[in-house]
Parts: structure tokens; sequence; C-alpha cells
């Protein structure tokens, strides 16, 4: 019954069939009217219009009721009249029919479908045109084409045709000429995550009448796709979780066109990442319904063009309507839009645009949190045009910032209900026009905020500005730069002053025309130190209105100046009325001029000229207040005339009249934050607390100590040599007198030893990435100029040192020096190096790259008497630099039960273990029997090498042994030197917060400029060296972290305060250092995540020193350091430490914010045997370090 019953329905279907007849030929289109290339298909003529409420599918020429609904389903079992099916036919290639549940057997003809892919998939070759007719059910399992010319799939309609898959995409196609898709239903389940339709390097893809249903991950993932075009038409998004678009390195031209993203959708509507096409449009969509993310995401765009025009973004959508990031293509175009919202972000959120023209017109943006138009960074020029901030929005209406294009222009801008500011411009280059703007509000701050806009060759353009409801400013102008013309504008009802332009340099010009204030708080225009030449002309301020200053406990004067001048003396005002203000209508005071050192162009000669100003008390106006005043005029500033009565040169009222409290306006001091106008208001008059008396934040670099936080603030930029760092320390690197100590590992099975650490200098903090990113902007190559190696053949070449004692080459029988030397510098004749060049001295034929193998030289016991107590040898090599100037060396030494001095370039530079440091006739005293040693060059000794870098030279090690019943005294040694090279004008490789960097100076991971930077060691060690020091040697660290090499746990002391009951006693807790445990694994707030450097000041050494502990792991010069002993009769110690060896394996200490594995792990002792010697000089995201140099 079941059989007969299909093959009357199929009966049915053929009945359908259009005849043989040849139909006419029409090109098929996309949803911006452009025709697909190469796609004329057959047609059927005389098509009729759809009904007036309809809408037409433009792939199937069939009416929708609208863009996101399915076409009604066809009679029968397939869809018949499609013009992609007349294609096919007529081209003559394949068609096959699939059909859910079909008979066994079938061969893919109407009448006998397949029931599967695996059938109808059968027998295809690379190349073929294949066209899938499916009908209605659910057909079950991954379609997967490869390799093929064009494969149409072609559904009765998304409401009766299912394609199914589980934990695995429903549709893929890689490497295939063309994929067209219509009339399906897309539904993958499972758990895996994956997308639903996946397409690869597919030349031209067309999509339309597609409904996604749900997709553990994004819906339709494109990589490479588009060459000759990708069209998205009419389509739907529901339940997906990725994005509902995602497309990688597009090319071509790309069309959304007609589609709605119902949603929910996990991330993003639509996701754009690395096009590289000719263009990318988004027309007549609507995203809706919960998009997790953006509806639109850009990404490194390097296309021609990309335009959104006629969507609706109805959301929720979780973050930003729009958001583009990193344009590098022609042009960004928005038109037509309504973000009606909500929205989690802004409308449209542009981040270093680097394309020739934004261009946004005709938009419409309603609820968001964030701005409607936000942009930095931003290049070419930007044209917004009779876009409407109708609110509410949660910030600004428009923000750019960081603009460094040519020109911006605003047009028609029309403002409501928005939280802060309507258009806010900060830090911005270029011509800037904005005309016509109204503000109709509420507006929380100002209608119209620019702060460092302009540039000295460029104009400022500000026409036909009206504005109302605003709760601050009508107008802010700061720091501008360039020549201004602000003119036809009106402000009513400002609840601050209506104009004010403020900080103006020497140089720049303000021209005002035809600004009408009526009704402001506190004062209707303001010019508060303008150097530049400030022109105001046919102005009417009136009926201002008095606000108290300095709150309940204190009031302070009500101002309702008409217009305040303050240390603005290049002032010319004309044909103005200040009318019925509530305090003076005029207002000179000039304290500033000539008094201030942060301004010296507020100084000189001046003339403030008021002509034909009318100026009216109101009605109600105090007997004696005056309608002008100007004082604390200085000499050299001239106030001329005043109009109505007044003749020129006339004195103006000698009273003097109160100036606001605050940088500008009334409000700094009682206490109340005003969160647009002050960072903080403390209610006192200290300049040493958090917060100053002009209410900004007392930070660093502002010439004012922060008592407590701050060593020092001198307010400049040197760092170094001036008393006070950049950071606002007394020094940047902290002075370690060294000594001896007893370093070793706690908790482990390692005994401490002795270790002299010669004094030394180590960064207070950790290198932070800002100072990491400066160098790499600033740094050219460092390399090495001379390096101990490997033994060259024939033990001869520079690699080799040479050994003599005093007075002879054979045998220490004085103590005598050799003739001229080493003291002098090279000499063909003289006799020490005549013996050198004709290898007198004897060989020592050692490893240098191993202290581990250190050679042993026997002492002449006999040969000493009375006069010779203390032997004494010399090691010598040569080395020349080739003509380079050296920028740093050093020296390592292994040296036990030996005094030691170092010769360089004929310069003594170092001596340990001598009392008064003559090599030849001081007694000598006791050092740590590991007598390890690190000479690194200081400036001086640099200084004496390069007076002489053409020559070959030489460095000469002494060594004394210390006691008469050793026989023989270990050494080893190496000498590096090195150069480093200033690179001009090189760009920073990353910019502000991009967390990783691959570059030509290698791996780097970083974050906020404050933040520690994590690199690898080499680019750690080439930072140190390019800066004239080095990475600190294991000692050297474990020295400062233990205060200076006292017998403590941890930088602070032995028991540092503990929340909770420890574990151990020396438990490091999260007050102390960023680390991710307290009492337990992951107990820390925030654990594995970086702070600021010296955020944790409970844990800085006594000296000072910030994050030995925590924050990051840090790099040293040592290796593993854990050597046995030398053989029998050999009295050296254990552990004999490496300051630096050529093997892939270094020490990291102090732990980092992600260790939580105990207490012990985090001592200032602790080299970890396994974890912490890294291999392969590897970057991770917590290994960091700071440098050491020698003391002065």
């Amino acid at each position: 019954m079941k059989n007969r019953l299909l093959l009357a329905l199929f009966a049915t279907s053929l009945m359908a069939c259009p005849d043989n007849s040849e139909p006419e030929s029409k090109p098929l289109t996309t949803g911006g009217g452009g025709t697909i290339p190469g796609s004329v298909v057959p047609v059927e003529t005389g098509e009729k219009p759809c009904l007036e409420a309809l809408q037409r599918d433009p792939a199937s020429r069939l009416c929708v009721v609208s863009p996101g609904e399915s076409v009604a389903a066809s009679d029968g079992y397939f869809r018949l009249d499609h013009p992609w099916l007349a294609q096919a036919r007529h081209s003559g290639e394949s068609v096959r029919f699939i059909l859910a549940d079909a008979l066994p057997g079938g061969d893919g003809r109407q009448e006998a479908p397949f029931g599967d892919w695996d059938g109808a998939l059968s027998g295809l070759q690379a190349g073929d045109h294949v066209t899938f007719v499916l009908g209605r059910g659910t057909l079950v399992g991954s379609a997967v084409f490869t390799g093929l010319g064009r494969v149409t799939l072609l559904g009765n309609s998304a409401s009766v045709t299912t394609m199914t898959a589980v934990d695995e995409p429903v549709l893929v196609a890689n490497e295939t000429d063309w994929l067209r898709a219509w009339g399906l239903r897309l539904e993958r389940s499972g758990a895996e995550m994956g997308p639903a339709v996946n397409v690869e390097k597919v030349d031209r893809v067309h999509m339309s009448q597609v409904r996604v249903a749900s997709s553990a991950g994004d819906g339709i993932q494109a990589t490479a796709v588009g060459t000759d075009g990708f069209i998205l038409g009419y389509s739907t998004f529901e339940a997906v979780a990725g994005a509902a678009l995602h497309s990688v390195e597009g090319l071509g031209w790309w069309t959304v066109d007609g589609t709605t993203f119902q949603g929910p959708v996990g991330t993003d509507g639509i996701s754009v990442v690395d096009f590289g096409g000719s263009q990318f449009r988004v027309f007549g969509s609507e995203f809706a319904g919960g998009i997790g993310a953006d509806g639109i995401s850009v990404v490194d765009f390097g296309g021609s063009q990309f335009r959104v025009g006629e969507n609706q973004f109805a959301g929720p959508i979780g973050g930003d309507g729009i958001s583009v990031v990193d344009f590098g293509g022609s042009q960004f175009r928005s038109h037509d839009n309504v973000f009606q919202g909500p929205l989690g972000g802004d409308g449209i959120s542009v981040v270093d645009f680097g394309g020739s023209q934004f261009r946004s017109q005709d938009n419409i943006f309603q609820e968001m949190a964030g701005s409607g138009v936000f942009s930095s960074g931003g290049q070419g020029t930007y044209l917004m045009h009779n876009d409407r901030m109708e609110g509410p929005i949660g910030r600004d209406g428009i923000t750019i910032q960081g603009f460094q294009g040519q020109s911006v222009t605003l047009q028609q801008i029309h403002v409501g209900e928005v939280s802060r500011v309507g258009i806010s411009g900060v830090e911005s280059l270029g011509s800037w026009t904005v005309d016509g703007a109204t503000f109709q509000g509420p507006i929380g701050f100002d209608g119209i905020s620019l702060q460092s806009v302009g540039q000295e060759d460029a104009r400022v353009k500000i026409t036909g500005i009206d504005g109302e409801s605003i709760g601050r400013f009508g107008m802010r102008l700061l720091d501008g730069l360039g020549w201004w013309t602000v003119d036809g504008t009106t402000f009513r009802g400002t609840g601050g002053p209506g104009v004010v332009a403020k900080g103006f340099t020497a140089g720049n010009q303000l021209d005002f025309g035809h600004v009408d204030v009526t009704g402001a708080q506190s004062m209707g225009m303001v010019f508060d130190s303008n150097g530049a030449s400030v022109e105001v002309t046919d102005a009417e301020i009136a009926q201002t209105v008095g606000v108290e200053q300095g709150g309940p406990d204190d009031p302070g004067p009500a101002l309702g100046y008409g217009v305040l001048v303050m240390d603005s003396a290049h002032l010319k005002i004309t044909r103005s009325q200040l009318i019925q203000n509530a305090g003076s209508g005029l207002l000179i005071d000039l304290r500033g001029w000539d008094a201030r050192r942060d301004r010296p162009d507020l100084s000189g000669e001046a003339v403030i000229r008021l002509d034909d100003v009318v100026v009216e008390n109101p009605p109600n106006a105090r007997e004696d207040q005056p309608k002008a005043q100007a004082q604390h005029v200085p000499e050299g500033v001239e106030v001329i005339g005043m109009g109505e009565g007044r003749g020129d040169g006339e004195e103006l009222d000698a009273q003097e009249l109160p100036t606001p409290t605050g940088p500008d306006q009334a409000g700094c001091g009682d206490g109340i934050v005003d969160a647009e106008l002050e960072q903080c208001d403390d209610g006192n008059q200290v300049d040493e607390d958090a917060c100053t008396n002009e209410c900004k934040g007392n930070v660093c670099g502002d010439g004012l100590l922060h008592r407590g936080v701050e060593e020092c603030d001198d307010g400049n930029n040197i760092n170094a040599g001036d008393g006070c760092s950049n950071r606002c320390f007394a020094a940047d690197e902290i002075p370690f007198d060294g000594g001896v100590f007893n370093m070793g590992n706690v908790g482990v099975d390692e005994r401490p030893y002795n270790v002299r650490v010669e004094p030394f200098r180590l960064s207070r903090t950790e290198v932070t990435c800002g100072e990491y990113n400066d160098y790499l902007s600033q740094a050219g190559p460092s390399f090495d100029l001379v390096k101990d190696g490997l033994i060259e053949d024939g033990n001869t070449g520079p690699h080799l040192w040479n050994v003599f004692s005093g007075g002879s080459w054979d045998a220490p029988q004085n103590c005598v020096e050799p003739t001229d030397w080493p003291h002098g510098i090279h000499n063909a004749n003289n006799e020490a190096e005549q013996h050198y060049q004709r290898g007198i001295g004897t060989p020592i034929v050692s490893d240098p790259l191993d202290f581990r193998a250190a050679d042993q030289l026997p002492l002449d016991t006999g040969a000493r008497g009375e006069t010779n107590p203390y032997p004494h040898y010399y090691f010598v090599r040569r080395y020349s630099t080739g003509g380079h100037v050296l920028s740093g060396a050093y020296l390592d030494i292994y040296h036990p039960n030996a005094a030691v001095a170092v010769f360089v370039a004929g310069r003594l530079i170092y001596s340990s273990g001598m009392v008064d440091g003559n090599e030849c006739s001081s007694d000598l005293t006791e050092i740590p029997a590991e007598g390890a040693t690190r000479v690194l060059l200081k400036p001086a000794d640099l200084a004496q090498i390069n007076t002489y870098y053409s020559s070959t030279q030489h460095v000469a090690v002494m060594l004394r042994p210390l006691r008469a019943d050793v026989e023989s005294v270990g050494f080893a040694m190496r000498f590096r030197a090195w150069k480093r090279d200033v690179a001009a004008d090189v760009p920073r490789p990353w910019k502000q917060g991009v967390d990783h960097v691959q570059s030509d100076a290698g791996q780097a991971i970083c974050g906020e400029s404050d933040f520690p930077v994590a690199v690898d060691w080499d680019r750690a060690r080439e930072y140190c060296r390019w800066h004239g020091g080095d990475l600190p040697t294991a000692a050297q660290w474990e020295f400062a972290a233990r205060s200076g090499g006292q017998d403590i746990v941890h930088p602070w002391g032995n028991r540092p305060r503990a929340r909770n009951i420890p574990r151990h006693e020396d438990l490091v807790v999260c007050d102390y250092a960023n680390v991710a445990a307290d009492n337990g694994r992951s107990t820390c707030p925030n654990p594995g995540v970086r702070h600021s450097v010296c955020s944790f000041p409970l844990g800085n050494s006594d000296q000072g020193v910030c994050d030995l502990i925590g924050n990051l792991a840090e790099w040293t010069l040592d290796g593993p350091g854990n050597v046995p002993a030398g053989g029998e009769g050999d009295d050296r110690p254990q552990h004999t430490p490496q300051f630096w060896d050529e093997f892939a394996d270094f020490q990291l200490r102090g732990g980092s914010m992600t260790f939580d594995d105990g207490a012990h792990a985090l001592q200032a002792a602790y080299r970890h045997r396994d974890g912490w010697i890294i291999e392969d000089q590897e970057a991770f995201y917590d290994y960091g370090f700071r440098c050491a140099w020698p003391n002065e």
C-alpha cells in the first residue's frame, strides 16, 4: 500500500513538470540589483508581479511575505519551477533527485530518487556540474563535495526540506567551482563544536532561502571563498552557538541581502576576518532575537569597500551593532540603518581605520549602552551626514578620538537622549567641520566637546549649532590647534557655561560670530588660559543663572557672569550684547598672565579690545554690582574700550570679583565629583594627597608629590640622572653593596653555600610593556664583537687564554709584573707582546664553555719565601673589536681559593680578595670557596677600550692563591663584548592593549603599558645588553630577593600575614605577591592575571624592589648549576654557580601569578630542578625579566 501511495505522489509531481518548449533566457541578479557573472538561465515568460505586501526572492523569482520568511512549499515532493533546475536541464548537466526514505535501488530520476547521500554522490568525477533536487522530509548525513564544478542543492522549501547531521557539518564544499543552495533547512546537532556549513576554497557561492535552524558552532563558515562572488540572500539563522556567518580570508565580492539573524546566536551575526576581496555588502537584513557579541564584526579588512545599508539592528545584541577593527580597505559606508537595540556596546565602533573614507549617513541610533558612533585611531576622511542619535544612548552620541587623517565632516547631526556628550572629539588631527547639528536632549554632559583637536595648518569650523536641555557645557573647546571658527551658535538653558574655550596656545586663532547663549548656568562664555588670538563678534549673552560654589558648608560666590576672561589677553569683543546676566556682564581676570611656568606663551605685551559692547544688569541687580570688571591686569597688557557711554581708556570698576575655584567651572573643592569635569574632588586644599587642588588625580609626572605613593615627582621626562625617574622613584635602579651570603635552595635536597656577590644595581621593577615597546622602536641590532667559543685547531686563535707568572714566563718566582704590560696598550715592539706572538707563554687548552670543567694550575710551593708568600698568575687573551665601538662587555671567572684582579686594555677594572687592591703586595682576605665572579664593564671601562677601538688589545686576569696548603688553583674564564646600534624611526611593533606579538624582534606577550612584558630568554638579554647591563645572575637575583643577602625566606621577611590558617608558616599570601595560591590552590583573587608592576607594595624588599615574588617568573643568566664534586681530593663544593653557558637551559626565579604549588616554591632561594629550568629559551605568558648593572 505504501509503495502504491509513493508512486501516486510521484505521478502527481510529474504532472506539475513544465513542457519541453524553449524558454526565454534571463540573468540571475543579486539582492542589491547586480548581475551574477555567467548566470544566464532560462525562465518562464510572463512573470506576474508580487502583491503589494509581498517581496520577490531574487534567486527563485517567487514571492515571499518578507525576506526572512520561507517560500511556500510547492505541491508534490520536489520544487520543479525553479530557474536553477531549468538552467541545469537546459545545459544538459546531471540532475539527481533525492528523497529521504525513498525506495531502495533508486537511480536519481524524479520517479526513482536516491534515498541518501551515498547513492546521490556516486559516480561523480572531478569538475562535474551536478544539481541535486531534494524533496520533502529530513535527509540525514553530511553532504561533502570536493573538486567538483558547479554544485546546486535545490530543496522544495526551507519549511519542508531538511538536511541534518550529528557532530559533523551538514554541508561541506571544498575546492569546488560553484556552490548553490536554495530552499533548505539545515540542522547540526550533537556536543562536538563545529559549523553547520563548511565551505573552503570555493570560487563562487550563492545561497538563498536557507534556514540554519541549529548549529553547535558557526552557522556558515567560509574560508578563502568568493573569488567570483558570494551571495547569501533571503535566509534565516536561528539557534547558532558561534557566529551565524563567519568569513575568513574572503575574496571577490560578497553580498548578504534580506537575511534575518533571528537567534539566539552565540557570538557575531556576521564575522568577517582578513577580507581581501573587492567589496562586502550587507543590505536589507535584520539582526534580532539575541546576538551574543556584535551584529556585524569586521577585523583586518583589506578589501576595497564595505557597505552596510537598510538593515535593522533590533537586538538584543550583546556587543556593537557594527564593529570594525583594523580597516585597511578603501571605503566604509553605513546608510539608512536603524540601530534600535538594545545594544550592549556602540551602534558603530571603528578602531584603527586605515581606509580612505568612512561615511555614515541617514542612520538612526536608539537604545544602546555605548556610543552611537565610536572611532579610535582613524585616517583618511570621515563624513557623517543626517545621522540621528535619538537614544537613549549610554555614552556619547559620536566619539572620535586619535584621528590622524585629513578631515572630519559632521553635517546635520541630531542628538537626542545621550548620557554623556553629544559630539566628542579627542586628540585628533586634520580639518574639522561641524555644521547644522541640533541638540534636543536631554544630554548629560556637553553638547560638543573637542579636546586637543586640529593642527596648525588646518581649519576647524563649527556652524549652525542649536542646543537645549544640555546638562553641562553647550560647547567646550580645549587645547585646540589651527584656525577655529564658531558661527551661528545658539544654546538655551545649559547646565553649565554655554561656550568654553580653554588652553589654545599662541599662534592659533579663534573667531566667534553670532553666538547666542540664553539662561546658561554660572557663565555664558568662558575664555581661559589662551595664548591664541580670540575674536568675538555679534554675540548675545543673556540671563545667565548664578550657581553657588563650594558646597553647602562653605558656599562661595554665585558667579553668573556673561563673559569670563581668565589669562587670555589677546582678545577682541565687537558688536556684542551682555544682557541681564546674574553676575557682572564681563569679568577680565589676568592674575596668571606672566606668572605660569607651565604656559610661557601666557606672557608679554597684549591688548584686550572692547568695541561696541553693550552691558546691561538685570533689574534686581545689587547697586554695587559692576557691569564690567578688569582685575589683576599686569604691566604690558592694555584693556581698551567699553561702549555704552564709556570712552576708550576709561578706568573700569576697581572692586575685585570672585573667579571659579576649579579649572573649568564652579564645583571643584565641594567634595562632589563632577564626572565630566573633575577626576576627583576630596573637598580639601591639600596637593600632596590623591586628589590635587585642581580636582585632578595626583599622578606620576605632574610635578606634585603624592606622599606615601611617590618617592619624588619632578614633572619632567628625564628618566635617569636627575634624581627622579619617570616612575617617580628616587631611582629605577636599586644599588646593592654586595657581599657574602648563604645562597641555596630551601625545602629541597640541596645545601646552601657561601657566594660572594660584587656590588651591582638591579631594576626596581620587571621590565614593562611600555618600556619594551619603546626599546623596540629605538633599538637596532645588538651583536657580539668578541666571543669565547670552541677551541680552534692548533691551539691558536682568538679564543685561547695564555698564562705566565710575574717576572718570567715559566715560574712564579717574584712579585714583579711583566715590563710595561698588561698596563701598556698593544705595542708590537713590547717584549711581552713578542713573547706572546712567538707562543713562549704556555697555552691553556680548556673548554671555556663550561665552568664545571675548570683547569687546575699546579703551585710551586717550594718557590715561596718570606718576600714572595703569594705566587700570582696572569691569564691573557687578545681581542680586536674590528673597528667597532663597544656598548657592553662582561668577564666570567671561576677562581676557587684565589684572589683575582682584572685588567682590560691596560686598565685595572676589578679586584677581589685583596685588602688594598694591589695585586702584588696586598694582604689577602678569605673569599668564598666557589670564587664565582661576574665582572660587567662600567662606562669608564668601556670608554677606556673605545679610546683604542682600532687596535688589538688584551684582557688579563691575575689569580693569587689564598692559602699555602692547597696544591693547585682551578680557573675558568670567559670574555664577551658586544655592540648595539640605534635604529632611527622604527615604528612601535604593537599597539596599546595588544596581547601577543610576533615581530622581527622576536616573540613578546604583552598588554597594558605598565604590565610586565613576557619574552624569551634571548630577547630579555638583548634588552638588558642594549641598556648597558645584563640579566642578573641567579646569585644577584637571590641576593636582592633576600633584601640584600639577609637570612630570610621572602623579600619582606619570614612570616607574612596570612588570611587563613596556612599549611606552611612561610606561606606567601595574596596581599604580598601576585600569585595564585593563598592557603590552597587558586585561592587568590583572579589567579593567573597579570597586574601592573609594583601593585603589591607589601611584598617589596627592604630596598624597594617590587614583584621579586609573583607577577611574572624572571629569567636569570644561570643554567641549572647543580654540579657534582670534581673527584677525589677536590675540595670544591657540590654546587658551582654558572653565570652563563651555551646550553639551552636557564633558571627562572620568583614564581608567577599562575603558581599555586605551595609556598616553599615561591621562596627567594627556590629554583626548581625541572619545572623552572626552561629549555630552548622559549617565551611563555608568565616569563618576564629585569636587568642588572655593575654598581658605580
